[in-house]
């Protein structure tokens, strides 16, 4: 039974392979802590932003709802000339 043996000018690949899977592992993991940073800010703003547009919105209706007339005469209408 004949054994391989490695040839001496053929470098060993492991270190190298195994260097690329941490990195790619600690790629993975980096842009999971940037989707939930993203993910926190989003909700933060939208929070914030929604109560005032909600605020803006409810000063409109209320505006609008609250008979807003002023003193001013009424409409006399035309004379039909």
């Amino acid at each position: 039974m004949q054994t391989q043996e490695k040839t001496p000018n053929v470098p060993d690949t492991t270190p190298v392979s195994r260097r690329v899977h941490l990195q790619r592992g600690a790629s993975l993991v980096e842009y999971g802590l940037l989707v939930a940073l993203i993910a926190v800010v989003s909700v933060g703003l939208i929070t914030t932003l929604g109560t005032e547009i909600e605020a803006g919105f409810q000063s409109i209706v209320t505006a609008l709802t609250s008979g807003g007339g002023g003193t001013g005469n009424p409409g006399g209408g035309g004379t039909g000339n």
